[in-house]
């Protein structure tokens, strides 16, 4: 079996500064200020670290307490939650078929991300993704 492996947010998802956007309100959540002094540091860590699980990054960013970190990763959810229902949620152009065409050359393809499995089949379905992933993967 040959199998190809691809990110959601930013390979098949357009970003376009959504993850980021809900990392800050995560944060805002967890009472940090994203206006303060420390804000361009934890930025450019998050940016660093995108391709690992959020709550991990969270974790990191609020130097392992995790207490702010659950609470931060619930607005973070509740930010991609709220932009699915808007509909601001869209593949990357070209992804769909870039999907149908691996899978028509005899490729299983997974689709992985850092996100909640709720987040993500989410993500997934608004993709019209779920008929085109053999699996999905996330922590």
């Amino acid at each position: 079996m040959h199998l190809a492996v691809l990110d959601l947010a930013g390979t098949t998802m357009a970003d376009d500064g959504l993850v980021l956007a809900g990392l800050r309100a995560g944060l805002r959540a967890a009472g940090v200020r994203v206006d303060g002094p420390c804000y361009p540091a934890l930025d450019r860590q998050a940016r660093a670290t995108m391709d690992r699980p959020v709550m991990t990054v969270l974790g990191e960013l609020l130097d392992g307490d995790m207490y702010r970190a659950r609470r931060a990763h619930s607005a973070f959810a509740d930010h991609l939650h709220a932009a699915l229902d808007a509909g601001r949620v869209r593949p990357v152009p070209g992804a769909a078929q870039t999907l149908d065409a691996l899978r028509d050359a005899g490729l299983s393809v997974a689709l992985t991300c850092g996100f909640d499995p709720e987040l993500r089949d989410r993500l997934v379905s608004a993709l019209e993704f779920t008929e085109r992933a053999d699996m999905v993967l996330s922590p």
